[in-house]
């Protein structure tokens, strides 16, 4: 497990990303996933 805010960090280094928000899982997924999620783009 890694805890890091820096986004760039953690797309280089993750196979899978699980994004919290208010406490709560807010999406999870491959970086390109996470990278292409409209939920998670209009919140972070």
């Amino acid at each position: 497990m890694l805890v890091e805010h820096d986004i760039n960090i953690v797309m280089e280094l993750v196979d899978t990303i699980t994004v919290l928000h208010n406490g709560s899982v807010l999406s999870e997924g491959t970086p390109d996933e996470i990278a292409d999620n409209k939920e998670v783009n209009r919140v972070y």
